[in-house]
């Protein structure tokens, strides 16, 4: 009887998902694309006869532990079957794994039954019931086709066969704990760390069982030759896949200087703001399952206290068990708010509390065993609402939009918003010669994932133009608006519901936050027309797209906007003037040393001077000023921008564009260019060089190599305190 009751929640919730993930129009956006993008890209490899090691294929900063729920039989364009998998593995993963944490012998139909709704109640947290991306979502903490919710899923049923191995001292379990960690490390980076904790625990218990062992003649060399093979099979596990990881591209030297400025970004701009813990946690775990987690927790200290007057060895694991939940859950909690740097982000924390939920689970069990009729009443009480609320929520087809956000869910379906038609217009508008079209998106919005979504399917098909899409917030620098990358574009698009809130920061000369510039940029857009160089070519209450005809005369409306304001510190540092003389060049190096001056590459170009400025943080900022000896200049030249360690290795590569080369003003001819990126401690020089897909230029000075096409650049040294 619980078995089938427990497969038919299954069938359910099964059903009721795919009714969802059917119905939806919205192609694969942001992170849930580069999952959708990696399946494509390895499985295509595996094609043309594994060719590449799956770690370096692109994206290379997702693992191809993510095809076991993406794309595990093959890759399909069709999306929906992934969207369904994104939700349902967690949901089937959590539930099996409290079902094997509960499992006792001795147990009657009423214990099994009470596992299974349990199993049921858990299974279903509120992170998992995020379905289309949508701009009505007060906190967009999820979405179709993110593995967060299959790496909680895992982390779940690797603590659940750990439990399992030290309950029934089982070294089968035990490896499959250890096994499944490693695959975590390969799904996300966090999962190394849930591995670590998973092993150490594992390893832990496994050892304090040997220890014991060893004070009594019975069964002694057996357990500890088996702890000692577990000890080196967990450490050969566990070390041996970080090491091939941090030798590939995957947790290589570029992803992780990516990793580390989006984290100072996240830190900077997000700081931890206590009165959104409440709706983090609302739409992370959802309100009930909150409550029966807090009130469980509440009963489990007496509990244990009492049991350690009562009996011993039970008290022993017991106390294993919470102190291990305890340790899982400070880590995950120190990952989400610092580690991390996504405070917003509950789903970073949520694979660490399902895996200290598992390690709790049991002896939460006995404490509600334990205590009086009223409590546990109270237990089933909640167990059933929250198995009814979900039941009921999916099963009505649009439940209202309020009843969703007291349960913390928001399982919109089936819209289409207009940047998808937006988009593929631009698509269909652009010429196959073409070989880059640019996007501004004002707003990041449901319409600007709707763009990106629609640019990046082009991908799969190789002969298309590059479409880009740019913005404020980008997570590799302070977010702002960088006027040259508006000038350049091709289109804009923002949102002008945004607009009515600019008339108090235009009512005013001073801009001191990001969300002055986002209305102030959102009410010069709503503005602009063809004396401004733009032509409106769709408008919709929630999404506006621009096309820019004249990028001259769109620079001179943007010069006009900053010339009346006064801007922030980061607007000001981030949108320098991109045209220099010498003398200006001259007066910049007062304050910092130039590396390299009046040094030709080829006929093309001349490198008026070159500096770098290093902080304490490790980051540095390269500066460049070039003089193009033509006008205009092609477009597809690009910066060799190599780190080198001090045997003159490549340890990382920032490579960026060389922009687009307007003519140049008479008394200003150096185009001004800064790259910013974290460097690695063993850095210690900069090599430089310009080039095309078919040229490499020539330096004329200074210390070079591959043949004078790099000039070398020596690191300035960390400055003191």
């Amino acid at each position: 009887m619980p078995w089938l009751l427990g497969v038919l929640w299954l069938c359910f919730v099964c059903w009721r998902i795919w009714f969802y993930a059917r119905s939806t129009l919205q192609l694969p956006v942001y992170d849930a694309f580069s999952y959708y993008g990696k399946a494509h890209a390895i499985w295509d490899d595996i094609a043309h006869g594994l060719r590449l090691n799956p770690l370096n294929i692109e994206p290379s900063i997702r693992p191809p532990g993510t095809l076991l729920m993406s794309y595990p039989f093959g890759f399909q364009l069709d999306f929906h079957g992934f969207y369904f998998r994104s939700v349902f593995f967690p949901i089937f993963l959590i539930f099996v794994s409290v079902l094997l944490v509960l499992k006792k012998p001795g147990q009657v139909l009423r214990d099994g039954v009470s596992n299974v709704a349990l199993a049921a109640f858990l299974s279903t947290p509120s992170l998992l019931l995020h379905f289309d991306f949508a701009n009505d979502q007060p906190l967009i903490v999820s979405y179709w086709g993110l593995v967060d919710g299959f790496l909680m899923g895992l982390a779940a049923l690797a603590a659940a066969c750990a439990i399992r191995s030290l309950r029934d001292k089982s070294l089968a379990y035990a490896v499959a704990g250890i096994v499944l960690g490693t695959v975590m490390i390969f799904v996300k980076p966090a999962g190394a760390l849930l591995a670590l904790l998973g092993d150490c625990a594992i390893l832990s218990g496994w050892l304090l069982y040997a220890i014991a062992a060893l004070r009594t003649a019975r069964q002694r060399a057996p357990v500890v030759v088996q702890t000692s093979a577990l000890i080196f099979f967990g450490l050969a596990m566990s070390v041996g896949a970080i090491l091939i990881a941090r030798h590939s591209r995957y947790l290589g030297p570029d992803n992780m200087a990516v990793g580390i400025a989006s984290l100072q970004v996240l830190r900077t701009e997000f700081p931890i703001q206590l009165s959104e813990l409440f709706p983090l946690m609302q739409s992370g775990l959802g309100p009930i399952i909150l409550v029966w987690l807090l009130g469980s927790l509440a009963i489990l200290l007496p509990s244990l206290i009492r049991r350690k007057r009562q009996h011993g060895t039970p008290f022993a694991l017991a106390t294993f068990e919470v102190s291990v939940a305890a340790l899982v859950l400070l880590v995950g909690a120190w990952f989400w708010i610092y580690g991390s740097g996504g405070f917003t982000q509950i789903r970073y924390f949520l694979p660490f509390v399902f895996m200290a939920w598992m390690w709790a689970l049991n002896p939460i069990d006995d404490a509600l065993a334990e205590s009086g009729a009223p409590v546990r009443w109270m237990s089933a009480v909640l167990i059933a609402a929250g198995i009814f609320n979900v039941a009921l929520l999916l099963s009505v087809p649009q439940p209202a939009k309020a009843w969703q956000r007291l349960s913390g869910v928001d399982l919109t379906a089936g819209s289409y918003p207009p940047g998808l038609d937006q988009a593929r217009l631009v698509v269909a508008a652009t010429s196959a010669t073409t070989s880059l079209v640019q996007v501004y998106s004002l707003n990041q919005s449901v319409n600007d994932a709707m763009f990106e979504s629609v640019f990046d399917a082009q991908l799969f098909d190789r002969a298309v133009p590059k479409f880009v899409v740019r913005r404020p917030i980008d997570w590799q620098r302070p977010s702002t608006f960088h006027i040259e990358e508006i000038a350049a574009s091709d289109y804009l698009l923002f949102n002008p519901t945004y607009c009515p809130a600019a008339a108090q920061a235009e009512a005013t000369d001073e801009v001191t936050t990001f969300n002055d510039e986002e209305f102030l940029f959102c009410r010069w857009a709503s503005r602009l027309d063809a004396a401004d160089g733009i032509e409106r070519i769709s408008s919709e209450p929630e999404s506006v797209l621009l096309k820019v005809v004249n990028q001259d005369e769109l620079r001179h409306s943007l010069q006009a906007l900053v010339l009346s304001h006064h801007w922030r510190p980061v607007f000001t540092y981030e949108n320098p003037p991109l045209w220099w003389s010498e003398a200006d060049i001259n007066a910049a190096l007062t304050a910092q040393m130039a590396l390299a001056k009046s040094i030709r590459f080829g006929q093309e170009f001349e490198l008026g001077a070159a500096s770098i400025e290093r902080n304490r943080d490790d980051k540095i900022t390269f500066n460049i000023w070039l003089r193009a000896a033509s006008q205009p200049m092609r477009e597809d030249w690009k910066l060799i921008i190599h780190v080198l360690d001090s045997k003159g290795e490549v340890i990382a590569n920032h490579d960026t564009p060389a922009g687009i080369w307007a003519v140049a003003p008479a008394d200003k001819p150096f185009r001004y260019i800064r790259v910013s990126f974290v460097v690695q401690k063993e850095a210690r020089e900069i090599a430089f060089g310009i080039y095309h897909d078919h040229t490499l230029l020539i330096a004329d000075g200074g210390k070079r190599d591959w043949g004078g096409g790099r000039l070398i650049l020596a690191l300035p040294s960390v400055p003191g305190p």
